[in-house]
């Protein structure tokens, strides 16, 4: 859905632990090179999706990492809230 957007090249959605909603939707964004920016990616999203798919997050990464099969590892993606 993301990556259907004329300025985004690679699209991963994830989970990321919330303290009210116990997980929020959390998408990180490779750009093809203007940034869409996080107001455009919302809009676009909410065109087409329900309002609770929609991403609350952005995250904007030079590229996005992919193994040999074309998956990437979203697990990679979670920031480490370990101490």
């Amino acid at each position: 859905m993301l990556s259907a957007h004329p300025q985004v090249r690679d699209a991963v959605v994830i989970g990321l632990p919330d303290d009210d909603l116990g997980c929020r939707v959390h998408a990180v964004i490779e750009a093809t090179g203007d940034s869409p920016g996080e107001d455009g990616l919302r809009s676009h999203c909410a065109e087409k999706l329900a309002w609770y798919k929609v991403p609350r997050s952005f995250e904007f990464v030079a590229a996005l990492s992919r193994n040999e099969a074309g998956t990437s590892r979203r697990s990679a993606l979670i920031p480490n809230t370990d101490s």
